[in-house]
C-alpha cells in the first residue's frame, strides 16, 4: 500500500525547493517511508510468527498430543481389563481352592467321625463281649460250687448212711439217735445249701444288674459323646464355611471398589485432559484473535494476510 504524506508537507517543500523539486523530494520520501514501513511490517510479522510457533502449540502438535493421550489413555485402560480378568481368574482359582479345601477336611472330619465311632462300636462290643463272657464265668463257676456242694452233700450223706448203717448194727438206740442226728444234720445243711444259694443267687442278679447298669451308662456316656463331637464337628465346619465365603465375599467386595475407583479415575483424567485440550485451543484462538485486532488496528493488510496464513475467516 503507498505511502502518502500530508499536503501541508508538499506545501513547505514546495515553498523551500519549487514545485517540481517538492515533488521530486516528496515522491522519494513516499518511497523511503513506504519501504521502511513495509520492512519493519515484515520484521513484525517474522516476530509474531515466530513468537506464536514458539509459545503456542499449532493444530498439529494438538492433534499429536491428543493422539499420544488417546492412545495411553486406551492402553491404561487395556490394562486395567487385563488385571481385571487376572483378579477375577485368581478370585475364582481361590474360591475354587478354598472349595476344595473345604471339601477335603470335611470329608476328613467325617473319616475321623465314622472311624471314632467304629472304635467305640468296637469297644461297646468287646464290653457287652466282656460281660456276656464273665456271666458265663459266673455261671459255669455257680454250677461248678453246686456240683461240689452236692457232691459234698452226697458224700456227707454216704458216709453218714455207713455211720448209720454200722450204728444201726450196733444198737437201734443209736440208730434213733442217729437217725434224729441226720434229720437234724440234713435240716440244717439244706438250710445252709438254701441260704447260700439265696445268697449267690442275689449276688449274681445284683452283679449282673450292676454290670447291666454300668454297661448302660457306659453306652449312654459314649453316645452323648459321639453327638457332642459330631455337633462340635458340624458347628466348626459350618464357622469355617462361614468364615471363608465372609472372607471371599470382602475380598471381591475390595477388587471390586478397586476396580471401580480405578475406572472413575481413568474417568476422571479423561475429562481432565480433555478440558485442558479445550482450554488450549480456546487459548490459542483468542491469541490469534488478539493477534488479528492488533495487526488490524496497525495494517488491515497484515490483518489479511495473516488471516490468510492461518486459513481464518
Amino acid at each position: 500500500m503507498p505511502v502518502t504524506l500530508p499536503i501541508e508537507v508538499f506545501e513547505i517543500f514546495e515553498k523551500t525547493f519549487g514545485r517540481e523539486d517538492a515533488k521530486t523530494l516528496l515522491k522519494s520520501f513516499e518511497k523511503v517511508t513506504a519501504d521502511e514501513i513495509y520492512q519493519k511490517w515484515y520484521e513484525t510479522k517474522e516476530e509474531l510468527k515466530e513468537e506464536l510457533l514458539r509459545e503456542v502449540a499449532t493444530k498439529k502438535d494438538l492433534e499429536i498430543l491428543r493422539t499420544e493421550l488417546l492412545g495411553k489413555i486406551e492402553a491404561l485402560y487395556e490394562k486395567t481389563e487385563k488385571d481385571k480378568t487376572e483378579l477375577l481368574s485368581k478370585m475364582e482359582k481361590d474360591k475354587t481352592e478354598l472349595l476344595g479345601k473345604t471339601e477335603k477336611d470335611k470329608t476328613e472330619l467325617l473319616g475321623k467321625t465314622e472311624k471314632d465311632k467304629t472304635e467305640l462300636l468296637g469297644k461297646i462290643e468287646a464290653l457287652y463281649e466282656k460281660t456276656e463272657k464273665d456271666k458265663t464265668e459266673l455261671l459255669s463257676k455257680m454250677e461248678k460250687d453246686k456240683t461240689e456242694l452236692l457232691g459234698k452233700t452226697e458224700k456227707d450223706k454216704t458216709e453218714l448212711l455207713g455211720k448209720i448203717e454200722a450204728l444201726y448194727e450196733k444198737t437201734e438206740k443209736d440208730k434213733t439217735e442217729l437217725l434224729s442226728k441226720m434229720e437234724k444234720d440234713k435240716t440244717e445243711l439244706l438250710g445252709k445249701t438254701e441260704k447260700d444259694k439265696t445268697e449267690l443267687l442275689g449276688k449274681i442278679e445284683k452283679d449282673k444288674a450292676e454290670l447291666l447298669s454300668k454297661t448302660e451308662k457306659d453306652k449312654t456316656e459314649l453316645l452323648g459323646k459321639i453327638e457332642k463331637d459330631k455337633a462340635e464337628l458340624l458347628g466348626k465346619i459350618e464357622k469355617d464355611k462361614a468364615e471363608l465365603l465372609g472372607k471371599i465375599e470382602k475380598d471381591k467386595t475390595e477388587l471390586l471398589g478397586k476396580i471401580d475407583a480405578l475406572y472413575e479415575k481413568i474417568e476422571k483424567d479423561k475429562a481432565e485432559l480433555s478440558s485442558k485440550i479445550n482450554k488450549i485451543d480456546l487459548t490459542l484462538k483468542f491469541l490469534i484473535i488478539i493477534n488479528l485486532i492488533a495487526l488490524t488496528l496497525m495494517n488491515p493488510v497484515a490483518a489479511e494476510l495473516i488471516k490468510k496464513l492461518f486459513k481464518l475467516g
